[in-house]
Parts: structure tokens; C-alpha cells; sequence
């Protein structure tokens, strides 16, 4: 029986079991599920576990394969030391916390700027002038990469120099944020009809002829209250959808750019090319890795 046929165990060790624990937990056991050979273990953590050269060694010594560790530093504990604590386990490690790091743990992590910017942008979008970010947040598919990083650790790969931090997949709206606003409502009703049907292939004037308005009012309002064009708007929709498509689907390149509304290959390539800096070619093997 080869060393990959064998079945090991990934672990997983938290400060707290939390709705943000909870989250990457969901992300790693989808992770587990789609892989055969690897089986899923919980480790508690303890609040007066010690980390230093005299303390007992971490309690996955010899229990598990790779550890996804979830709990930051101590204000009484140094990170060289927590860190040789951590390696005194004997196993690969990626930790899921951003508050420290250390050169010697990888980190897999929540993108907070992403996080930020994508909720103004859609409150932008609906309307508001005034809001504010509050809370802390953990995306589902933060446990789903770490856990992939830490198997790609224990298959031998070299430790990566960067964190990989994880932005947001959309928002999820409320009724609340749905309404109608007396300034800025016909901004929210274009947005609302290019996010339906951007990917149809639709052009400026047929937003115009939906609201019935005028072309130059629609562009004010969007200079206005988004800062770009309705034009842009269509643009961004098609480029969020075939991100998705190259990186979740296996469909050529040219089905991606009919399913995501561009009129042919070459304008495709071009917009996503000078949006994201790569082909979408290369785009997809790098969401891929």
C-alpha cells in the first residue's frame, strides 16, 4: 500500500468553538469529504495549556497527520516560543488566525479589506450615502483552503512565503436593504436590472429603455452615486461571472465568455485581461493551485 493510499488524519485545535470556528470547520469537513483518505479530528484547547520549552507537547504529537490551529498568541507567551511549542508537535501546520504570525506558519485567513469593500460597494449601489462596518467575519471557504494547503504540506510542498487571505463571495441581501430610496432609486433599479441580465448580453440602452430615462441623467446618477458608468457596471457583472465560471467549471474559455454576455473571444479576452492582469487562461490554473 503507497504512503498517499494510506488514510490520515488532520486536526483541528480552537481557542473557541464560535460562529466563526464553527464556519471553518463547515469549510474543512467539505474539504475532508471531497478527498478520500483523510479523516477529521477535533483537539480542545485549553486556556491554561502552556506553550514554552517546559510545557508537554502540543496533544496531536503523534495523533494526527497536520494540524489547522485556530487560536492566537498570548499576551505572556512570545511567538518564537508559541511557535516552537507548535513544532514541537512534529507536524505540518497552517494557522487560521491573522492576529499573529510567525515566518514559520502559514496562514490562511480572512481578506477583512475584501470584505469591506465589497459591502460599500453594494450599499453604494443600493443608494446609501452613510454606513459602517461592524463585527468580525469568517468566510466558509477559509477552512476549505487551509485544509487544501495543509494537504498539499503533508504531501511534501514547500511552506508558502505570503498568507493567502480569502475575500468574500457576495452578499447575501435582506428585504431592508431592498427598499426603495427617494434619491438614488433609479440607480438601484439599474443596478438591480444589469446584475439580471448583464450576462444576456444586454447594452446601456436597453437599462435606459427599462427605467425610461435619460441616457445622460443615468450616466449622472451613476458618476454620481457609484463613481463610473452604467456601461462599467455591465462590464463588472460579466467579468464577477466568468471569474466564477473559469474557476469553478471546466468549460472552454469561449463558453465562458458566451455564458458571461461578451459578444465574442476577443473582446473577452481583451476586457478580462486588462481587468485582472492575466489571461483567462492562466486566471483559471491559478485559482486552481
Amino acid at each position: 500500500m503507497t504512503k498517499q493510499a494510506l488514510r490520515r488524519t488532520v486536526g483541528f485545535c480552537a481557542a473557541a468553538w464560535q460562529a466563526s470556528a464553527r464556519r471553518w470547520v463547515d469549510g474543512a469537513l467539505r474539504y475532508v469529504t471531497a478527498t478520500p483518505g483523510l479523516a477529521f479530528r477535533d483537539f480542545s484547547f485549553l486556556e491554561e495549556m502552556a506553550m514554552d520549552e517546559l510545557a508537554p507537547a502540543p496533544s496531536w504529537q503523534g495523533k494526527a497527520d497536520g494540524m489547522i490551529l485556530a487560536f492566537g498568541l498570548r499576551e505572556d507567551e512570545p511567538a518564537d516560543a508559541t511557535m516552537r511549542w507548535i513544532e514541537r508537535g512534529g507536524l505540518p501546520a497552517v494557522s487560521l488566525v491573522w492576529d499573529w504570525r510567525h515566518p514559520r506558519l502559514p496562514v490562511v485567513a480572512t481578506d477583512f479589506a475584501a470584505v469591506m469593500t465589497c459591502a460599500a460597494e453594494y450599499f453604494i449601489r443600493q443608494g446609501f450615502d452613510h454606513f459602517a462596518f461592524v463585527g468580525t467575519v469568517a468566510v466558509d471557504p477559509v477552512g476549505f483552503e487551509a485544509l487544501k494547503l495543509l494537504h498539499r504540506l503533508m504531501d511534501g510542498a514547500a511552506r508558502p512565503e505570503q498568507p493567502l487571505l480569502i475575500g468574500p463571495e457576495g452578499v447575501v441581501e435582506r428585504e431592508s436593504t431592498c427598499a426603495e430610496y427617494r434619491e438614488g432609486g433609479d440607480v438601484r433599479r439599474a443596478v438591480e436590472f444589469i446584475r439580471r441580465h448583464a450576462c444576456e448580453g444586454i447594452k446601456v440602452a436597453d437599462v435606459v429603455r427599462h427605467l425610461r430615462i435619460a441616457r445622460r441623467t443615468l450616466d449622472q446618477h451613476f458618476a454620481d452615486r457609484l463613481g463610473h458608468s452604467p456601461a462599467e457596471e455591465i462590464r463588472r457583472v460579466r467579468l464577477d461571472r466568468a471569474r466564477k465560471l473559469l474557476a469553478e467549471t471546466g468549460l472552454s474559455v469561449g463558453r465562458v465568455a458566451e455564458l458571461a454576455g461578451f459578444r465574442d473571444l476577443a473582446q473577452f479576452n481583451a476586457t478580462f485581461r486588462q481587468r485582472t492582469g492575466l489571461p483567462p487562461a492562466e486566471f483559471r490554473q491559478r485559482e486552481r493551485k
